[in-house]
C-alpha cells in the first residue's frame, strides 16, 4: 500500500525522512491506543519521598468489628425469645465461624509484628486464653502494625495534565527515574489517583513491576476474610431466624 504525503500528495518513500518531492515530514503517527489496564502515558516529573502507611485500612477493621458486635447481639437478644431452638442455631453458626475465625488468627499471629509486651507472649499463658487472643487479634488495632512502604510519583501526559500515581510495596528492577518516559498499569481509586502494578519504560521497553512483601499482603486478605466471616455469620443468623418463624 503506497502512502501519500499530506502536503503534495506524491507517494512518499517509505523512510522516516520526510516526503522527497516537498521536504514535509511524513504522516503523524498515530496516537496511542486504548490498551487494557493501562492508566497513564506520560513522562515522570516528580517523585515523592517514601513513607509508611499500615497495610490494613480502617475502614476493614471497623467493618470487622462492627460485623462481629451485631453479630453477637443478634445471637443474645434472640435467646430469651426462643430458648433453646436458638442455642442450636448459635451453635450451628459458631460452629462455622469459630474455627474460621481461628485459623485467621493465628495467620494474623505469625504475620502481625508483636511489640515487647506480656499480653502478646501467648505462648506463656494458658492455651484457653492463647485460643481465645487468637480469635480476638483480626478485631484487635494491633493488626494495623504491619505497614508498607507507599511512595508517590507525578506523571505528566502529553495533554499537559499531571497524573498522581501510587505505590505500595517495592518496585523491581528498578525505579523510574525524574524524565523518564512511561507507561503506567493499574486501576484509578476514587480520588483519581493511579495505583500502580506495573511501569514500562517507553524509550527501553523495560518493565518494572510493583510488590507488596508476602507477609503485608497476607494481613491484607486475612484481614478481608476475618470481616468476611462475620459478616456471613450475622447474615447466617439472620436467615435462620426468617426461616424458623
Amino acid at each position: 500500500m503506497v502512502t501519500l504525503c499530506p502536503s503534495c500528495g506524491k507517494p512518499l518513500s517509505g523512510r522516516d525522512d520526510g516526503c522527497p518531492s516537498c521536504g514535509s515530514s511524513g504522516p503523524a503517527a498515530p496516537p496511542d491506543r486504548a490498551v487494557p489496564g493501562r492508566a497513564v502515558v506520560g513522562t515522570v516529573v516528580s517523585v515523592g519521598l517514601p513513607r509508611s502507611e499500615p497495610v490494613v485500612g480502617r475502614r476493614v477493621l471497623r467493618w470487622a468489628r462492627v460485623a462481629a458486635a451485631v453479630t453477637g447481639v443478634l445471637a443474645l437478644v434472640t435467646l430469651p425469645v426462643d430458648g433453646m431452638s436458638a442455642l442450636a442455631r448459635d451453635f450451628a453458626v459458631a460452629a462455622f465461624a469459630l474455627p474460621a475465625l481461628l485459623v485467621l488468627g493465628v495467620v494474623l499471629h505469625r504475620v502481625t509484628p508483636r511489640p515487647p509486651a506480656v499480653e502478646w507472649d501467648l505462648e506463656r499463658v494458658s492455651p484457653a486464653r492463647a485460643v481465645l487472643r487468637r480469635l480476638a487479634l483480626p478485631l484487635s488495632g494491633a493488626v494495623r502494625g504491619r505497614e508498607v512502604d507507599v511512595l508517590e510519583v507525578a506523571v505528566k501526559q502529553v495533554s499537559g495534565a499531571v497524573v498522581d500515581c501510587g505505590i505500595r510495596g517495592a518496585v523491581r528492577p528498578a525505579m523510574p527515574v525524574k524524565g523518564a518516559a512511561v507507561e503506567v498499569y493499574g486501576r484509578r481509586d476514587r480520588s483519581g489517583r493511579v495505583v500502580v502494578r506495573h511501569f514500562v519504560d517507553r524509550t527501553t521497553g523495560a518493565v518494572a513491576t510493583v510488590g507488596s512483601p508476602l507477609a503485608a499482603t497476607t494481613t491484607r486478605i486475612a484481614m478481608w476474610c476475618a470481616a468476611g466471616v462475620w459478616t456471613a455469620a450475622g447474615a447466617v443468623l439472620v436467615l435462620l431466624l426468617v426461616l424458623g418463624r
